[in-house]
């Protein structure tokens, strides 16, 4: 049987005041490398003048993204600027993508943000982002083989 005393870890969540101070929260990622399945579209539609405001200023704080994005045209203008150099991304058939929030892992932490719904959430466990980061980098590589184009 489950019991709460057989927990050795136990996450927590934070739900910051807006969408923008989660992203802000990236900016001082340790590790300086993020894994990232996002849709710029949707990106663009919630933040259209703080999208490329972020961008340069995760660049100059070192942090790098790898990430997997829908093949849309707003998405390939997005992440074929010059300014993402310091990145690696893929774009894969909007077919294949599923995610219905945006997903960044970063240090310890798993965020999830719905332009949606308006809403972030970072999940603060060492445990659940070792695990997410791995299922990230093996959805990366299968997803590599069905990109459409590839950035970097």
């Amino acid at each position: 049987s489950f019991s709460h005393h057989s927990i050795v870890e136990c996450p927590s969540s934070k739900v910051p005041r807006g969408m923008k101070r989660a992203f802000e929260a990236a900016l001082n990622s340790k590790e300086k490398y993020m894994r990232v399945a996002s849709s710029a579209r949707n990106i663009m539609i919630s933040f259209p003048a703080y999208l490329p405001q972020y961008i340069l200023k995760r660049l100059m704080n070192g942090v790098v993204m790898k990430g997997m994005h829908p093949d849309d045209p707003i998405g390939r203008a997005l992440i074929a600027h010059p300014i993402y150099k310091s990145d690696v991304s893929i774009a894969i058939p909007e077919s294949m993508y599923h995610f219905e929030v945006d997903i960044a892992i970063y240090d310890d932490i798993v965020g999830y943000t719905s332009h949606a719904k308006l809403y972030s959430v970072g999940v603060h466990s060492r445990a659940f982002s070792l695990v997410m980061k791995n299922v990230f980098d093996l959805a990366w590589s299968y997803a590599s083989r069905f990109a459409t184009a590839r950035l970097n």
